[in-house]
Order: structure tokens, then sequence, then C-alpha cells
């Protein structure tokens, strides 16, 4: 499976339309990282649709202008990112997730998980309606 490492994550393909970024624990996220994030994905997908599950630890940290910026603006044409879903472990992670989506809605379709079973089958779910499967 084709991968790569940024400063704040690991990002994996792990299917031909599926994409993993797992946050590392302690990680300070912030606009550029997020960015940062954001290009490796691309660069992994180039324009074939997909959809992301992005894992956040509990005890990882935000900078402030995260919350100043849509990161996923700057992301070019979204047709290929087609849902996300967050797992978000501990109250603050969810509270910033949920407060960090509720300022800039994405033309994705996105959802807020606890558990990361929940949010595999949603993904799934949203594959087989944009007609695709995950393998």
């Amino acid at each position: 499976m084709p991968s790569t490492e940024t400063s704040v994550a690991r990002i994996t393909r792990t299917s031909s339309h599926v994409v993993e970024t797992r946050f590392k624990p302690g990680a300070m996220v912030g606009e550029a990282a997020l960015r940062e994030n954001i290009r490796e994905r691309r660069t992994l997908c180039g324009e074939v649709p997909h959809v992301m599950l992005a894992v956040v630890p509990e005890g990882t940290a935000f900078s402030a202008d995260i919350m100043r910026t849509d990161a996923f603006h700057y992301d070019g044409p979204r047709a290929d990112l087609r849902a996300i879903a967050v797992v978000a472990d501990g109250p603050m992670t969810q509270m910033i997730m949920k407060l960090y989506f509720g300022c800039f809605p994405q033309v994705s379709r996105t959802r807020l998980f606890t558990r990361e079973s929940e949010a595999r089958d949603w993904l799934r779910s949203q594959l087989l309606e944009s007609g695709f499967t995950d393998n």
C-alpha cells in the first residue's frame, strides 16, 4: 500500500478509493500541516475519486490558525474527495472537530465518529452510493 509521512500524520492509500490519515499522537496541527496533508493525499490519489478516514487521537494539539482558514478550500477541485470520516478520540478533540466543520462546511460529505468501525462502515456506504467499491 502506498503511503507517506508528513510532519503530523501518516497517510496511506489502503485501496483504490480509500485513503487513511492517522495523526501522530501529540502532534501540533495547524493550517500549514493540514495543507501538507492535503498535498500528500493528492499526490497519492491524483484525480481518482476517493474517501478519507482521518483518525485523530486524544492529545492531538491544534493551533489557533486552523480556525481562521478552511484548509480544504485550497484543495483545488473537490470532486475527487467524496467523503471524510473523522474518528476523534476524547471530548476535546471531538469538540474541536465539530467547531472546525461547523465553521467550514465541506463540499464532501463529512461525519464525525468516536469508533473507527462505524466510520469505516459509513465510508463503505459512501463508496457504494458513488458507484465504487473499496478494492
